[in-house]
């Protein structure tokens, strides 16, 4: 399979209402955590990258515009997750795609080594769902092989695409992210962005 084929999707259309400021924008490793993120999806070499935007739509995209990335815009961000993932997805078919995986903006302990394990996982095993593990949970980035894509492109709820993967929990694999499960969703999480080394 070729790697161009694999698309990644950055989901970072939130409003950060919890936050009480755009996530996204939070200082971290010298830049802020959606240009760190994006970066990262970039230098993994794996494949095409898109960025889901919906509130502060022009600050953000002002931020990663120099970055080799597709820039999409989600007019109904405020439904959830789902319509994020949806509004990705219905680009990426487009392409002649063989999978994506979608990618959180706000998980500070993600790099370009968690996507190269998804695709080895891929490229030995074939599953058509992959999803990181974490010390006591699991989610994204979360791969989807295309004959998934139906189902993707259905989602309006702010789960995600959590009900997919339930529905083939037979089917899944897992890498390891031991620590995925750390998010910065409220004030008290800033500390954590300041406890993560700057090198990369």
């Amino acid at each position: 399979m070729e790697r161009k084929k694999i698309h990644i999707l950055v989901l970072a259309a939130g409003s950060s209402s919890r936050l009480g400021q755009p996530k996204q924008l939070l200082p971290f490793k010298g830049t802020n955590l959606l240009t760190y993120v994006v970066q990262e999806c970039i230098e993994s070499s794996i494949g095409n990258v898109s960025v889901v935007l919906g509130a502060h739509y022009e600050k953000l995209k002002e931020q990663i515009k120099s970055l080799d990335c597709n820039v999409l815009y989600n007019r109904n961000y405020t439904d959830g997750l789902g319509t994020s993932i949806a509004t990705g997805v219905k680009e990426i078919v487009k392409k002649d795609s063989d999978g994506v995986i979608n990618v959180l903006v706000d998980q500070p302990y993600f790099d370009r080594n968690i996507l190269r394990k998804i695709l080895a996982l891929r490229e030995t095993k074939s599953p058509s769902i992959i999803v990181s593990k974490y010390s006591t949970s699991s989610g994204p980035p979360v791969f989807f092989d295309k004959s998934h894509f139906e189902d993707l492109m259905a989602l309006k709820t702010d789960i995600g695409a959590k009900e997919i993967i339930r529905n083939n929990k037979s089917i899944v694999q897992y890498i390891d992210f031991e620590k995925g499960g750390v998010d910065i969703d409220r004030e008290e999480d800033l500390s954590i962005l300041d406890d993560i080394p700057k090198d990369r």
